[in-house]
């Protein structure tokens, strides 16, 4: 695709975005808020404590009000051992 043809379909998909709320503040708000929460549940000093992180697009803040769209968490087992390396 020339260069042209990308300007022209970049320039239009940012005119959507835009118009859907996806704004640069917008994103950036939405991360703050989840890497805030991120950082306080759950709490440190509880026995059962599992870090859990979300990702995808929520912390991305790349999805619109309205979208009722999933948010995907990854939780961290600090008890569990990984062997990397093992001999027979």
């Amino acid at each position: 695709m020339e260069k042209k043809k990308i300007k022209v379909i970049s320039s239009k998909v940012c005119e959507v975005m835009e118009d859907i709320g996806v704004t640069e503040e917008m994103v950036n708000f939405r991360r703050h808020i989840y890497l805030k929460t991120e950082k306080r549940f759950p709490h440190e000093n509880e026995p059962s404590f599992t870090p859990i992180h979300t990702v995808g697009s929520q912390v991305e803040g790349s999805t619109t009000l309205g979208m009722n769209s999933d948010t995907d968490m990854i939780a961290v087992a600090l008890y569990m051992g990984v062997i990397l390396h093992a001999s027979k």
